[in-house]
């Protein structure tokens, strides 16, 4: 951010809260400047990204893997490291002209831009031209008597092309160089290569580099010589021997951001560059975020430019035109929602992705509103990313309601439909990716459980009130599960569509708190694997809280679908001669002996089972317990639990009609 004026007591009062929340105090930034560095943020590995010097405008360059981006001097080439396999790349800042030029590290840029210096297995230096990917040894490690049979890492040349920087282990257990004894675990040293034997300590530490001109090296001092280790030191190259101009440059306790590592300076010699953590250490796992500092002011002039919990490493930052094509802008916001259709008082999710003129993902802050009722949580975030996500929760309103996603002026929508709960309902289960017209996505009803999609074709020829084929296309599966479905106390008839490819299931379903399936079995109960099934309930809703229904078992349960409709009672219709009314469905008969049977299973009466067993001219029948007097209503003390077709009430009258008939042909 811009400090602006620092007298406007705006700008004090944000400087002062951003500073309670943990960030640093602002520091200026190149308007034309460009940092690159390396990122886990993404895909759980380091890529190359891109941002201005604002810490705007964040745009990924690499998808495979990659780490220690560094822009060439001139701003032509981006160069970086593959990861896992340690090669070097060259690109253009626009993603343009990727390619191999070394099997081996990218060490440093020459300051003419024209080479780059790259370490093959052997440690062995080569120069590389990045257009032709040409290379030519340079220097070997052993070249230098003094790095003989130790490590190093060089990283840095000063602009007169004498001095050569490294980390080193050769002062470990103590070792005496041009410039005296000291004893570090890592050292940052400087070479000369007029005379190889030459070694001078700089400070205990790693990671050496050099600006683009001028006397002054920079390195991260790691242990004895530096107050709140790790922090930036430099040193001027000329005061090598007694060190005198060894001062630090970022010097901050760690719980001040103050765990310093990754220096490196801008193309133009102003700006140091570095990442920092609040006291974790580990360069690829921690949160190290990116600072920028201007080497112009003091210790608490800086700058923290990310703010992600990821690992951001390695920032290199130049300053210039970009070459070539304009640089990448925030031009649009495509806004997908989970759900285009929502049950009133439901929720869904709404992601906005930022791209810029060419397509491609950048990253922004968001902020998110919605017109004509409903909230969205979060209403904003600040965190810059390519991708935002939001959620749209009803007031209960219905209607079409649009979202809007908006960063800097650029602005993207998404439109939602919010329809009341009127019956029927019906709930497509399980995967989005099948949605069938007229039925709702489960999101808004379910908990717990996640999708399955049954890669096989279900068969729903001759089921009664099966659901379109799609249905059984997916279902929500894993116990348990539960869907609540906003509807007010009254009794609803509630449809499940069932389909499995495999068999052996023991599945529980309870609406209201009461079981309404035990050990189901799709698959034994459709009559094979793949087959639709529907099962019908009658559910009373009295609790002023809406249907829920639980699924559970000790192993799996799914369902594809779900229907809720309004109950309507079977009325009773006449039969064909007008008489007593009789159920057509019901299939009764009368056997030879003028007696009554149902072939389905229902009550059945014959001459022998219908006479009267007392002076009050009742009939009994054993098997169905129903009791019939002349003079008064119809008792059903017995029930069918499986005759949903045949109302119960329809078959008594027709069976006291039959005995009166019996009777009166016998006393006759």
């Amino acid at each position: 951010m811009h400090t602006g004026e620092k007298t406007n007591a705006l700008s004090l009062v944000l400087a002062i809260g951003v500073m309670l929340a943990g960030s640093q105090a602002s520091a200026e930034h190149p308007s034309n400047g460009w940092i690159v560095w390396a990122s886990d943020r993404q895909d759980s590995r380091h890529e190359i990204y891109m941002m201005k010097a604002d810490g705007t405008g964040v745009t990924r360059l690499t998808t495979t893997g990659a780490i220690m981006p560094m822009w060439s001097p001139d701003g032509r080439w981006i160069a970086y490291q593959t990861v896992p396999l340690g090669e070097t790349r060259v690109m253009r800042w626009d993603k343009s002209e990727d390619k191999k030029i070394f099997d081996g590290l990218p060490m440093f840029w020459l300051w003419d831009g024209t080479r780059i210096v790259c370490m093959d297995s052997n440690d062995d230096l080569y120069q590389v031209d990045p257009e032709s990917g040409a290379s030519s040894f340079w220097l070997h490690k052993n070249d230098f008597s003094r790095m003989t049979d130790k490590s190093w890492s060089p990283s840095g040349l000063t602009a007169d092309g004498r001095w050569l920087v490294t980390w080193t282990d050769r002062y470990r257990n103590g070792y005496s160089g041009n410039n005296g004894t000291f004893d570090a675990y890592h050292a940052a040293v400087i070479l000369d290569l007029q005379n190889k034997g030459d070694v001078w300590f700089v400070g205990s530490g790693c990671e050496p580099t050099t600006p683009p001109s001028g006397d002054w090296m920079y390195h991260v001092c790691g242990g004895l010589y530096c107050d709140t280790h790790p922090d930036v030191f430099h040193m001027k190259i000329s005061d090598r021997q007694d060190r005198s101009s060894y001062t630090p440059v970022m010097a901050h306790a760690d719980a001040d951001w103050g765990h310093e590592y990754f220096p490196r300076i801008s193309t133009d010699g102003n700006w140091l560059m570095y990442g920092a953590t609040t006291g974790c250490h580990d360069h690829d796992t921690c949160d190290y975020e990116v600072f920028i500092h201007p080497l112009s002011g003091d210790n608490d002039n800086r700058e923290r430019l990310t703010n992600d919990p990821h690992n951001d490493q390695w920032p290199h930052l130049y300053v210039g035109e970009l070459w070539g094509s304009q640089p990448p802008e925030l031009t649009s916001i495509d806004v997908v929602a989970a759900d285009s259709s929502i049950a009133s008082g439901g929720s869904t999710d709404l992601t906005a992705y930022s791209k810029d003129q060419n397509g491609d993902p950048i990253a922004s802050d968001m902020n998110w509103s919605v017109s004509g009722g409903g909230s969205m949580n979060p209403a904003s975030d600040s965190q810059s990313a390519s991708d935002h996500t939001s959620i749209f929760t009803s007031d209960g309103s219905t209607g079409i309601f649009v979202v809007s996603a908006e960063s800097g002026g650029v602005q993207g929508t998404a439109t939602l439909e919010v329809v009341s709960n009127a019956l029927p309902i019906r709930i497509n289960s399980g995967s989005n990716d099948h949605d069938v017209s007229g039925w709702l996505r489960d999101d808004s009803f379910v908990s717990g459980g996640s999708d399955y999609i049954n890669p096989d074709t279900v068969d729903t020829a001759g089921v009664v009130n099966a659901a379109p084929a799609e249905v059984y296309k997916s279902v929500r599966h894993e116990s348990p599960h539960s869907y609540d479905i906003d509807v007010p106390d009254g009794t609803y008839l509630l449809r499940l569509h069932f389909a499995d490819k495999f068999t052996d299931r023991s599945m529980n379903y309870f609406a209201e708190g009461v079981q309404i399936l035990a050990d189901f079995d799709v698959s034994s109960e459709a009559g094979g694997t793949n087959r639709a099934l529907v099962r019908d309930f009658q559910v009373t809703v009295a609790d002023g809280n809406g249907l829920q229904i639980e699924a559970q078992s000790d192993g799996d349960v799914f369902e594809a679908g779900i229907e809720l409709m309004d109950w309507v009672e079977e009325e009773p219709q006449p039969d064909g001669d007008g008489g007593t009314p009789a159920d057509a469905d019901a299939g009764q008969q009368l056997d030879a002996d003028g007696g009554q049977q149902s072939d389905d299973g229902g009550p059945q009466a014959d001459a022998d089972s219908g006479v009267p067993d007392g002076a009050d001219g009742n009939f009994s029948d054993a098997d169905q317990g129903a009791k019939v007097d002349a003079d008064e209503e119809i008792v059903v003390s017995g029930g069918c639990a499986g005759c949903s077709s045949t109302p119960a009430g329809n078959i008594f009258p027709l069976m006291l009609l039959l005995a009166l008939m019996l009777a009166r042909r016998r006393t006759g």
